[in-house]
């Protein structure tokens, strides 16, 4: 019969167990955005690291080279665009009444038109300069009323996101065989299954979100290129990066381009068929070959995910939304697979 003290000894080690749980749960909770920023860069930087590993040198030295040549392209990248930018940005705003003038032309003409055709469409009244400009200022002057409450979040952010990538990057597989290690036997080759699938599932989906970028950066900047949008390759950019957003994202890239198609003459229509071309691409290539291949998860998961994901982590949740989503669903196939022929469900 055990004495008194045995079960005190339990007692203690189940409790220091569930307090580092919930410790180690409250804290990816507090870093969730942070963390899987550094999850998903290390991705994409692994395979890098581990190629030169491949050829004898020392890990630590393969993680340092190319974080450091991360960090360079990084940095030259902002330091040879931001002149370019400052000095475009500038010319903008010593043109902004000019802008400001065509954009009021452009949606008189588009009142007078829509009028014209829809004679009983209330709405039609609302297009004009001054209801526009309110609707680019709320959120605007929301932004920037936010934004001294997101510097200490930035700072965090920049200080722990490569903390945590580094140890990814470094650790990553001593970290992946201590977990294999407390594996039971009979539940060791489920576990292996499950990791290789959810690697695969996030390499792929990220691949697949390189090339949608590619194919839509491609066909913005051609289209804006013909037409003779001003600042093709920027509004191109914008367009192709904001895309990667559920829903609101391919609006949101195309305002930066109707704003500057306003500025030139007879420019919104050419403006808004080289947009719809890129999105009818995006439609019919893009996301059911590209993306879906990567995960297969149905589309109600999908869009539950989005809404969720979003309610919690916000314009990031949305991004990494459908990824987790099919990481939950290969993790519940797998496992039940798995329990089911060792009879346990």
């Amino acid at each position: 019969m055990q004495d008194f003290s045995t079960h005190i000894v339990r007692l203690l080690f189940i409790a220091i167990v569930l307090g580092f749980v919930a410790l180690v749960t409250y804290g990816l909770t507090a870093l969730a955005v942070q963390f899987l920023f550094a999850l998903i860069l290390a991705f994409l930087l692994t395979p890098a690291v581990n190629g030169l590993e491949g050829f004898g040198i020392p890990r630590i030295l393969a993680v340092f080279f190319i974080l450091s040549m991360t960090g360079l392209a990084i940095y030259w990248t902002i330091r040879l665009s931001t002149p370019f930018l400052m000095a475009e940005f500038r010319v903008m705003m010593e043109q902004s009444d000019i802008y400001v003038a065509r954009l009021k032309e452009a949606l008189d003409l588009i009142r007078t038109r829509v009028q014209e055709t829809f004679p009983g469409f209330e709405g039609a009244a609302k297009l004009e300069i001054g209801y526009v400009l309110n609707l680019l200022k709320e959120p605007v002057a929301s932004t920037l009323e936010k934004l001294p409450s997101y510097l200490p979040v930035l700072f965090t952010s920049s200080i722990i996101t490569p903390i945590i990538l580094v140890i990814f990057l470094l650790q990553g597989p001593e970290l992946f065989r201590s977990i294999l290690s407390m594996v039971p036997n009979r539940y060791f080759e489920m576990t292996l299954q499950l990791a290789y699938r959810i690697r695969r599932q996030i390499s792929s989906y990220l691949l697949g979100m390189m090339l949608q970028w590619l194919i839509i950066f491609v066909i913005l900047l051609t289209g804006y290129g013909i037409i003779g949008l001003p600042y093709a390759p920027i509004a191109a950019l914008i367009g192709a990066s904001l895309n990667a957003l559920p829903y609101i994202g391919p609006l949101a890239g195309l305002l930066p381009a109707l704003f500057l198609a306003a500025a030139s003459s007879d420019l919104l229509v050419p403006t808004l068929l080289a947009f719809a071309a890129a999105q009818l691409v995006d439609n019919v290539f893009n996301q059911p070959v590209l993306l879906a291949r990567s995960v297969d998860i149905h589309p109600l998961i999908a869009i539950l995910a989005f809404i969720t994901f979003s309610d919690l982590l916000g314009i990031m949740g949305m991004v990494i939304a459908i990824p987790l989503a099919a990481m939950i669903m290969v993790t519940i196939q797998i496992m039940y697979r798995s329990l089911k022929a060792f009879k346990i469900i």
